[in-house]
Parts: C-alpha cells; sequence; structure tokens
C-alpha cells in the first residue's frame, strides 16, 4: 500500500503544493473523517525549509526560490496523514533553516511544551529545513520534558521537485508521532524512512536525501511500509538533563569558532569581545589547542567565560585535557554551543557545566 501511496503524493505534491497560502493562520484537520475520532491527536508546527520551497524547473533540485509555501499547502499535499491522525497545525515561522534564530527556538520549545500538554494531543511533528535541523531538535531535547513523542522532519527536494521527498517524510513523522510505541523516546528525527535520535543525529550529505543520520551510534527505528519500528531504547534516559526555558526570555549569547591552521587569537578574542558569554572552539584531532589557545582558555575562564572543547572531526570522542575548558565528548560542536546556551541560563559556575557537559 504504501508503495502505491509514495507514488500518488510524488504527483500530488506536484499538483498542489504550492497553491501558496496565507502564513501564519492555524488549519484544522478533517474531523468529519469517519473513525476520526478514535485516532491519535498530532499537531504539526510548522517552520518552513525546503520541504515547502519551490525550484525554477521541476528538473532543479538545489536552486530553490525565496518564498515559501505556508503549512496549509503541505497539508494538501498529504492527504493521507488524516487516516492515521486528528492533525491540525501551525505556522510558527516560515524560514530556511539557515536563518533560523535562537528566539526561534525558544519560542517553539514553549509552544511544544504548550501544545503537549494539551490531553487530546499525542505527539507533536515539526516542519523544519535540515541545514539547521540538528541543533533544534537537540535544543528540544533540552528544553521540552513530555513522555509524548516529538517527531522534526523536512526534506532535501524542494516541493516542486521530480521525487520530492517531503510529502512521504511527513506521512512518516504523523506515523511516529502518532503510534504508542514512540512514547517515552524523547526528541527524534524522522526522515528517509529512519527514526534517529536528537542526541545523535547529524547532517552528513549536502544534497542527498539520505543526509540525517548517526555515523557511530546508529537509528532508533525505522519506517517499513505502514509499520513503524524502534530497534532500540534511547541511548539515554529522558529527562536526565532538562532546562525549563518558560520565563527564559533570551538566550544568552555562544559564539562557535573552528580552529584552523596559523589561526590569529584575535578571532576568539573579538567573540568574547562582542558580549558572548561563552565560546565553542571547534579544534582539531581530540580537541586539540595550541598552546596559545590553552593561554586563552585560562584567561577566559579567570573572568567567568565558558569555554567549550570541540572538535572539527566528523566523530569521536573529546576527552578533558586543558584546565579551565570543557570538553564535548560525543557532541558536535553545533549542539554543544546550544548545551552551552542552555547551561547558561541556568549558572555562570564552570563546574556546574562541565557537569552538564559530563553528563551528555
Amino acid at each position: 500500500m504504501k508503495t502505491s501511496i509514495r507514488a500518488f503524493l510524488t504527483w500530488f505534491a506536484l499538483a498542489n503544493l504550492f497553491v501558496l497560502p496565507a502564513a501564519a493562520q492555524q488549519v484544522k484537520g478533517q474531523p468529519d473523517q469517519p473513525g476520526n475520532a478514535r485516532k491519535p491527536g498530532v499537531v504539526i508546527l510548522a517552520t518552513g525549509g525546503t520541504i515547502v520551497s519551490a525550484t525554477p524547473s521541476p528538473t532543479d533540485m538545489a536552486n530553490y526560490t525565496g518564498q515559501l509555501a505556508g503549512v496549509d499547502s503541505l497539508l494538501k499535499a498529504v492527504p493521507q496523514i488524516h487516516n492515521y491522525a486528528n492533525v491540525r497545525a501551525e505556522q510558527i515561522v516560515n524560514v530556511g533553516s539557515n536563518v533560523i534564530t535562537s528566539e526561534n527556538i525558544l519560542n517553539l520549545a514553549k509552544r511544544v511544551n504548550a501544545v503537549l500538554a494539551e490531553p487530546d494531543v499525542a505527539g507533536v511533528v515539526i516542519t523544519h529545513g535540515t541545514d539547521t535541523m540538528e541543533e533544534t531538535a537537540y535544543f528540544l531535547s533540552l528544553a521540552t520534558r513530555s513522555s509524548k513523542p516529538i517527531v522534526i522532519t523536512g526534506s532535501m527536494r524542494p516541493a516542486t521537485s521530480l521525487s520530492a521527498d517531503g510529502p512521504v517524510n511527513l506521512l512518516d513523522a504523523v506515523m511516529v508521532a502518532a503510534d504508542p510505541g514512540s512514547r517515552d523516546r524523547g526528541v527524534m528525527v524522522v526522515m528517509n524512512d529512519r527514526i534517529s535520535a536528537a542526541r545523535y543525529v547529524t547532517k552528513m550529505n549536502t544534497l542527498n536525501v539520505d543526509t540525517m543520520g548517526a555515523l557511530e551510534q546508529g537509528y532508533l527505528g525505522a519506517i517499513a511500509g505502514e509499520r513503524v519500528l524502534f530497534y532500540f531504547e534511547p541511548a539515554r534516559a529522558r529527562g536526565e538533563l532538562y532546562f525549563d526555558v518558560s520565563a527564559v526570555t533570551k538566550l544568552p549569547h555562544v559564539e562557535l569558532v573552528y580552529r584552523y591552521q596559523g589561526q590569529e587569537m584575535q578571532l576568539v578574542r573579538d567573540a568574547v569581545k562582542e558580549g558572548a558569554q561563552g565560546v565553542v572552539i571547534g579544534f582539531t584531532g581530540n580537541g586539540n589547542a595550541s598552546p596559545d589557545h590553552e593561554a586563552l582558555i585560562r584567561e577566559f575562564g579567570s573572568k567567568g567565560v565558558s569555554v567549550v572543547r570541540s572538535s572539527r572531526v566528523v566523530s569521536g570522542i573529546v576527552t578533558p585535557k586543558v584546565s579551565g575548558s570543557m570538553a564535548t565528548g560525543s557532541l558536535t560542536a553545533q549542539k554543544a554551543r546550544i548545551l552551552l546556551m542552555l547551561a547558561l541560563t541556568r549558572t555562570k559556575d564552570l563546574g556546574q557545566i562541565s557537569e552538564f557537559f559530563a553528563q551528555q
């Protein structure tokens, strides 16, 4: 059945998605469908991204336009989702994920928490661009607390392209959010029939539809036909580390700088000079800092500025080395920045922040 659904979705997406809507309105599901009252409630929170983008030609899969369709057009492209859940949708923001801001993800987390508190909601699906999807997913894993599933999805191909992957990814995401077996698994990324944990997922290819994955830790499960299959429990218990952002109005300024040969210290100093409360440095190898960087880390530490040592290497663990800094373990540099921002909402004590990183 799902093979026929895929074929239909590809045609339907091209025919219907770009009937442009009025953005920022709530779109209801289809409550008049037979048996709908017995289906789980799923709320889609849309943020934009490639999944609602257009290209000049169906064969052009890389040159997106700046105009993004709204969430109502996205729902029209995938009417089959109403077979699995009572669906309603909201437009949170409508931008590419390359311009998603700290304010956007803070507002998104607050909305997710509010929606999941509704008794008739079984889970949430978030549509999002893939460029920074892993950062939003990890932020939500730290800033939300619910046994109900939070599922993030998107696409690598624009809605108007041949073999657009967005409609099927959205269908899969709703299936996962509605599935009772998805409870207590935290935030998940669902793309290309695979289910990944927010803690480990990363974007691994610039254009391939099979871009979101976990290099070493693997996938939590998969979507096989119309079945949601889980292989493993989450690597860490849900809720071990949680930051309440309900009273947070602005996230702390944290910069991310990558190390390269012959790097001048002024680049790192400028980040702090411009008001950064913390800096994540993606060093070479196992977070290997030069003597100049080590001296700078100690200087910043004495001033209460948090410095986190990460690596520009695509996989592996960064171990503790330099006094006054924190090591990211297996966290990527971009996710380390997310954790440091949230840690600074609670404390500026370097010892306490180090404990947060040790838990990851």
